[in-house]
């Protein structure tokens, strides 16, 4: 079992370093190509490869960092497409820094070449994850052993992702008992074991069972399961043990470097983006009068009362409804200005002053706080870390909540966010935002 799971990464990280290898050779085919001239192409090649074998290695890193080359991430094309985009883009930054350091110590400088090469890398990877996905001679298989009972709270966890893993074969346990699981581990060969651990049968039983028996498996709870297919929290298996356990931990150097990034983005984007603030409240002066900002109470960190600036995209300033309810409106100026997020740029003098992060929750409303604590278990626990511009939830929820139940699923997507908070996350975040808003203005 170890060695088919040895090889089958072996297999992918060296079927993605050729690849890596023809997409250089194929971006310096293409620029010549558009220069008229493709003779020299093969001593253009060995000239640039030695130069470029660092980026291979900083790609194959963030990758597999990334857990890019995991089993459940390449099964699942709606997770190994994303996170193969989120870590080129990294890798295609880290790059740029490594070819403007080094300028004057390499013979090449290669700008044109550079964006071929990411591009068509991007293709040629993406073309490997479909075929590992659905192609069953490349072994991009989950075949996992599931251990639980009838009517838990995982049932519908199983269901739904079985459904979206074409590639996945899960076999249920019948009897629980150690010999009887540890045989059917050692005959089915499972890469993957889902338990039950709200069940305290189960969680002693997954002790008991020999070492040998699941050391090359990889051992998931459902609700980590879940996590990782699916970008959010499952709720019903959320309780005040895990909120302690997984979720109140500090990080401090996290937390250092990233107010750093905040303030090094925040201050010259906002002085950047003053003219595109003033047309803003030009328009809206034009279309419905004054004010055009408006200062809206928000929570933020341990429930702190802010007031957060905003150009005024709805009619009127009301801090205890969602859109739609009553006599408020979004106004035509105000749907451009939320459209293409100018609304948010004053917002930036928040995060100046450290209210807010540039990546986290959105802060909610004071009038609609005490309504969602009361109808979502532990909606505190939103409130232990700052709240930002862009968060998880928005850039991976379709819409934005107009009610309870919406809230409550913006709500698991937060809570994976504070789980799972780091500065690789926050940065696809920021790339997934970037993307958005460019799809938006795009339409």
């Amino acid at each position: 079992m170890k060695f088919q799971r040895n090889f089958h990464l072996s297999f992918v990280i060296i079927t993605d370093v050729i690849f890596l290898t023809l997409s250089l050779y194929i971006a310096l085919f293409l620029r010549n190509f558009f220069d008229g001239n493709t003779l020299n192409v093969w001593q253009l090649f060995l000239g640039h490869i030695l130069y470029f074998v660092p980026l291979y290695i900083l790609m194959i890193s963030i990758l597999y960092i990334s857990l890019a080359y995991s089993d459940t991430t390449l099964a699942y094309l709606r997770r190994s497409i994303p996170k193969l985009a989120e870590s080129l883009t990294i890798s295609a930054v880290f790059g740029i820094l490594y070819f403007y350091i080094f300028a004057t110590y390499l013979p090449i400088s290669p700008k044109v070449t550079y964006a071929l090469f990411f591009a068509v890398s991007f293709i040629l990877l993406a073309l490997s994850r479909i075929a590992y996905a659905k192609l069953p001679l490349l072994g991009a298989h989950i075949n996992a052993v599931v251990i639980i009972k009838r009517g838990s709270i995982y049932e519908n966890v199983i269901q739904e992702v079985g459904m979206n893993a074409p590639r996945a074969t899960f076999t249920r346990v019948t009897e629980f008992t150690t010999k009887s699981v540890a045989d059917l581990l050692s005959k089915s060969g499972a890469s993957l074991i889902v338990y039950d651990n709200t069940d305290k049968e189960i969680v002693q039983l997954i002790s008991m069972l020999p070492t040998h028996i699941i050391r090359y498996a990889t051992v998931l709870s459902g609700d980590i399961l879940y996590e990782h297919i699916f970008g959010k929290i499952f709720l019903p298996a959320f309780n005040e043990e895990s909120l302690l356990r997984d979720y109140l931990n500090q990080k401090p150097f996290y937390e250092i470097i990233k107010r750093l990034f905040d303030l090094i983005i925040a201050i010259p984007f906002f002085i950047i983006t003053i003219p595109f603030i003033v047309v803003g409240i030009i328009a809206i002066y034009i279309e419905t009068g004054r004010p055009a900002f408006i200062f809206q109470e928000r929570l933020g960190v341990g429930r702190k009362i802010m007031r957060i600036p905003k150009l005024r995209s709805m009619s009127q300033n009301v801090n205890g409804a969602w859109v739609g309810e009553g006599e408020n409106k979004v106004t035509k100026v105000g749907a451009f200005l939320r459209k293409t997020r100018i609304d948010e740029l004053p917002q930036l003098w928040s995060v100046m002053k450290g209210d807010m992060s540039l990546i986290g929750p959105r802060p909610d409303m004071t009038g609609l706080e005490a309504r969602l604590r009361e109808e979502i278990d532990f909606y505190h626990a939103r409130y232990t870390v700052p709240p930002g511009l862009s968060g998880w939830a928005q850039v991976t929820q379709v819409a934005v909540p107009q009610n309870v139940e919406e809230t409550r699923e913006r709500f698991a997507y937060d809570m994976y966010y504070i789980k799972y908070r780091s500065m690789f996350l926050d940065f696809g975040i920021a790339l997934k935002t970037v993307r958005i808003l460019l799809s938006r203005m795009g339409h």
